[in-house]
Parts: structure tokens; C-alpha cells; sequence
């Protein structure tokens, strides 16, 4: 029998939070030179320093292999059953794994173990625990294959915002595609690792290389006949051209998925499809279709703080400035979003023709807007304020016709 790196990992773990190295070696007897040559990988473990570790921290480890291939794929599996919306298989496996979580906790299975735990957690939405689960990993990452370093990736880009976290995202998983194959992978890792690259080219403003991976995360899930997957990335390809602003072709997508989406029951991606719509019927100021989605969306539980600011500058343009000033006032003091309170309190004091305010919130929309990468809701912000200065103060707007010029187009 051979001590291979992993058992010499295994040590490493195990006494990691109570001794370090020399203080280890001191308890057990060696000689702490060679417990450092050994963890460093300079020199081999032998069985007999092994055996004296274990049994130190009153640990008995199984050397069967088979435990090590038994981990493996029950965190493929689990991974599969996640992106295939089936809990109640993946929370029936789970509860088959924890039944022999100790064991492989004390084998060549142990580097798997806390990646299970991450995508249970994951699945309960406790995103510190996943952090928690993640952290732990950090050491093996090395040892792991293709498969699992991908799996690792998606994990820890599932808890991450991309509007916010954009930068550290590409940082960490950029890296990784440098390093790392696609080749061989398991479709369910490979059309998950193809959206999120989507993502991320979108986040970035690369809109066509974006809806190439997309089209690559497509062909995956179709391939696995995943079809609320489908309908995803299908969202993600239509948001591509909502950016690019051909807003028919965005409009007739959206249209086809959200009918495909209640016909299926895939309500989240119902209400995500009406939310865009709206926002397309919005921009081209067609104020009667954006109301309608607003209320579908609302109606399908969608929460997008979005929908207050398009619902309060209708508001604005049609109803009375005595109506008009109580209905935004009320939608300014029940939003939580920071960056809606700002267009909120920018429409308002164009209703109660603030200027002050307006300089003041108009700032204010800018920079939530480009921190985000908001582009279109730039525009907007920059047409809102072109409009209302048209007929009152000619070189402010013409001011702002510049800027928007310079920055939106």
C-alpha cells in the first residue's frame, strides 16, 4: 500500500485548525524536518507516520479506493439533478450520501466531501454555507480533473451577481479557461460553463461572442432535453438583441418564451420574459403594452424594482400632477432599491420641476447606471431629462444631447 498525496493532503486537513507542523510533530515524535519535507511533497509519507497521524487524532481511515469513485460520482450526479431541476432526487441522494459522509470524510473521498455539502447548501439557497464549502476546497484544487474544477467554478459563480461582481467574476474564471479544457466534459458542467461565459461576454458588452456561447450552452441542453434550460439561455440570446436593439426580433422571442413558459409551468421564466417585455414596450414608449406586462409580471410574482420606475413615469406623463404626485410618492416610500429611489425621486422632481433635485437625482442615475453597466437605462435617464428641458431651458437640453450623444451612442 502506498501513501499518495492525497492521504498526505488528508493529514494536512486534519490538523490544520489544532497543531501546525512542528508542534505535530513534537506530539507524534518525528522529526519535524521530515514532516515538513513530507507535507511539502519533497519527500514520501511512509505507511508507519501515516498510521502514527490517524491514530493521534483518533481518526480510522479506509483506504478503499472505490469510496474515492463512489464521491465522484455522486457529486456529478448531484450536479446534474441541480441543473435539471429535480429536487426531490437530488435531496434523495443526498440523504443516501450522508449516510456515509464519515466514511468519506477518512478517505481518498474526502476532497469531494465539502463540494456536496456546497451544492446542497446551494440548493437551500444558503449562500454563506456554500462560501464556507467552497473555502475548504481551496487546496485541492490541483488534484481535482476537468469536470470537477468546472463544477467548482459554476458553484462559485452561482452565488455572485454578474451586474455587481463582473470583475472579480472574469478574474476567477477566466484563468481557469486558460488552464483548463472544455474538451470531455460532462454536458450537464459544459452547457452550465457555456451560459455563464454567455454572461459574462454580455456583462462585457461583447454581445456577439456572447450569443455564440450561448448557442453552445443551447445545443448541450437540448442535447439533454432540458427544457426550461433551453428556454434560459433562449431569454439570455433575446436580452443579446434587445441590446443590440433590434426590438421586433427581441419582442417576437420574448413573446415565444413566455407563452412556451406558462404552457410548461416555468413560471421564473415567465415573469423574467414579461419584465423584458415591458421594458422593450417602455423604451419605445408604448405605454399601454409596457402596463400590461408590468401587471403580468406582478401577477407571475415577478419583484423587478424596474417596474416602479417605468409604472412611475407613466405616471408622470399621464395622469394629473395631483394623482401623479401621490402615486410616486407612495412608490418612492415602499422601494428598497436603491438605484429605482434615484429615477423614482428624478421623476418626481421633474413632476414638482425641482431643478435642484433634478441636477441632483439626474448624477445619481448616472453613476448607478454606468456602475452596472446599464446602457439602456442610460439612454433613458439622458431622454428623460432631454425631454423635460426641451421646452424650458433649450441650452440644457441641447447639453444633454451631447453627453447622450458622446455616451449612448
Amino acid at each position: 500500500m502506498e501513501i499518495t498525496a492525497l492521504e498526505i493532503l488528508f493529514c494536512k486537513k486534519i490538523h490544520k485548525d489544532i497543531d501546525d507542523t512542528q508542534s505535530l510533530a513534537e506530539k507524534i515524535n518525528v522529526n519535524k524536518s521530515l514532516l515538513y519535507d513530507v507535507e511539502a511533497g519533497r519527500r514520501s509519507m511512509s505507511i508507519s507516520l501515516f498510521n502514527k497521524i490517524t491514530k493521534y487524532y483518533g481518526i480510522t481511515y479506509d483506504h478503499d479506493e472505490s469510496l474515492y469513485d463512489e464521491a465522484y460520482d455522486t457529486l456529478i450526479k448531484l450536479f446534474q439533478l441541480y441543473i435539471s431541476y429535480q429536487p426531490d432526487e437530488l435531496y434523495k441522494l443526498y440523504d443516501s450520501y450522508k449516510a456515509k459522509q464519515t466514511i468519506y470524510e477518512n478517505s481518498k473521498a474526502f476532497i469531494f466531501v465539502d463540494l456536496i455539502n456546497a451544492l446542497y447548501y446551494l440548493k437551500k439557497y444558503e449562500y454563506d454555507e456554500v462560501k464556507h464549502c467552497l473555502n475548504n476546497c481551496k487546496d485541492y484544487l490541483e488534484i481535482y480533473d476537468n469536470n470537477i474544477i468546472y463544477l467548482y467554478a459554476m458553484i462559485w459563480i452561482f452565488i455572485r451577481k454578474m451586474d455587481t461582481d463582473l470583475k472579480e467574476i472574469k478574474s476567477f474564471i477566466y484563468p481557469i479557461c486558460n488552464k483548463y479544457s472544455l474538451l470531455n466534459l460532462d454536458d450537464h458542467i459544459l452547457g452550465v460553463t457555456y451560459y455563464q461565459i454567455g454572461r459574462i461576454k454580455e456583462a462585457s458588452n461583447d454581445i456577439f461572442e456572447s450569443l455564440e456561447y450561448y448557442e453552445k450552452s443551447l445545443q448541450c441542453f437540448y442535447k439533454l432535453n432540458i427544457y426550461q434550460r433551453v428556454i434560459q439561455v433562449e431569454i439570455q440570446k433575446a436580452n443579446c438583441y434587445f441590446y443590440l436593439k433590434q426590438y421586433k426580433l427581441a419582442e417576437k422571442t420574448y413573446l415565444k418564451l413566455y407563452y412556451e413558459s406558462i404552457r410548461h409551468g416555468y413560471i421564473t421564466r415567465a415573469k423574467y420574459c414579461c419584465g423584458n417585455l415591458a421594458f422593450i414596450y417602455f423604451i419605445q414608449e408604448d405605454y399601454k403594452n409596457t402596463m400590461k406586462y408590468v401587471e403580468l409580471a406582478r401577477n407571475h410574482g415577478g419583484n423587478f424594482p424596474d417596474l416602479n420606475y417605468y409604472e412611475a413615469y407613466i405616471i408622470y406623463q399621464t395622469e394629473s400632477k395631483l394623482i401623479a404626485r401621490k402615486k410616486i410618492k407612495k412608490l418612492i416610500e415602499t422601494e428598497k432599491d436603491v438605484r429605482v429611489v434615484h429615477t423614482l425621486k428624478f421623476i418626481q422632481a421633474m413632476l414638482n420641476e425641482n431643478d435642484k433635485n433634478i441636477e441632483k437625482y439626474f448624477a445619481y442615475c448616472l453613476e448607478d447606471n454606468q456602475k452596472i453597466n446599464a446602457q439602456l437605462d442610460l439612454e433613458l435617464i439622458y431622454k428623460m431629462g432631454i425631454r423635460y428641458y426641451k421646452n424650458r431651458d433649450m441650452q440644457m437640453s441641447c447639453k444633454l444631447m451631447s453627453e447622450y450623444i458622446d455616451k449612448c451612442k
